[in-house]
């Protein structure tokens, strides 16, 4: 009787492993999405490529922001934390790229989503006489974010939402004696972005 119980349990095992295991997660592996108030943008366009392990995804993802309204122009950056006061920093274009991940928890249509995204803008620094540095440099923002998608089927149209409250920055600037250094800022934002979950609209396919 023992024998014939132990065969049964290895067969169940061995042919029937469904049976133990959970449902897999029902989304797509390709999505393109479109992602409003990402960092200080408008909005971002974001290709996405899912590793699905049952209830749980894996999504990197690569974007570009592109802004064919902005300007260029001077915009004001916090100065070192626990020094106040703004640097002007020479903004050419609001166009950056951006990379990130997102991890996927969730079913039937709703879907925990955590994840940390990244940007790099070109940028230009003032010298002490007013004129533009040559050459630019590549400033950084890193933000995490929390929220939730629905999706109702495996491809097709979904929707997120999410919050993002914090932002490390990751800037260039001119020292006193002109040399150029970085500095790390964590910026609890104020914006008015704050109270709000930045809406997303993407496709899966």
């Amino acid at each position: 009787m023992k024998h014939i119980t132990i065969i049964s349990l290895l067969s169940l095992l061995l042919f029937s492993p469904k049976l133990f295991a959970q449902e897999e997660m029902q989304i797509s592996k390709h999505a393109v999405e479109l992602n409003f108030f990402n960092f200080d943008r408008l909005y971002n366009l974001n290709y996405r490529r899912a590793f699905v392990m049952n209830k749980w995804a894996v999504i990197p993802k690569v974007g570009l922001f592109i802004d064919p309204l902005s300007s260029e122009g001077y915009r004001d950056r916090e100065l070192e934390p626990g020094i106040r006061g703004t640097i002007p920093i020479y903004v050419k274009s609001y166009n950056a790229v951006n990379a990130g991940i997102d991890f996927l928890y969730g079913g039937k249509g709703h879907f925990l989503q955590i994840g940390i995204n990244s940007m790099a803008s070109r940028e230009f620094l003032i010298k002490q006489d007013g004129t533009l540095e040559s050459g630019g440099v590549l400033n950084y923002a890193i933000q995490p974010a929390i929220g939730y998608r629905y999706q109702k089927e495996r491809t097709g149209l979904y929707f997120s939402a999410e919050f993002r409250p914090l932002m490390l920055r990751i800037d260039a600037q001119i020292n006193d004696l002109g040399d150029r250094e970085r500095f790390y800022d964590l910026d609890v934002r104020n914006s008015p972005f704050l109270l709000f979950p930045n809406p997303s609209f993407g496709y899966s396919f």
